[in-house]
């Protein structure tokens, strides 16, 4: 009697769940309906580039000017020989030596 009894509810609870679950369907890749022609986006889109960033930092939106720097050919050698020689300077102990 009691299998029996587990056996209705368990059919009656998988019979609910069946009813309640609902499979979406797929309707397809919705088409594109566009207002604008092909020359209409493609200009629209090179103003769009050309603008400024209005989502960016003012301050990094744009080219940033190159430094004028005067440093010569031969301090900037000299520099990167002594930085070669003191070694791995950012490894911890285990790479220091590379």
């Amino acid at each position: 009697m009691k299998t029996s009894t587990q056996l209705i509810g368990t059919l009656v609870l998988s019979t609910l769940g069946m009813a309640i679950a609902q499979a979406e369907t797929y309707q397809g890749v919705p088409a594109s309906v566009s207002q604008l022609s092909r020359a209409e986006v493609a200009a629209e889109a090179r103003s769009a580039a050309r603008a400024a960033n209005a989502y960016g930092d003012s301050l990094l939106a744009g080219v940033t000017p190159a430094r004028d720097l005067q440093l010569s050919r031969v301090s900037v050698r000299n520099d990167a020989v002594q930085t070669a020689r003191a070694g791995n300077v950012f490894g911890d102990e285990a790479s220091a030596g590379l």
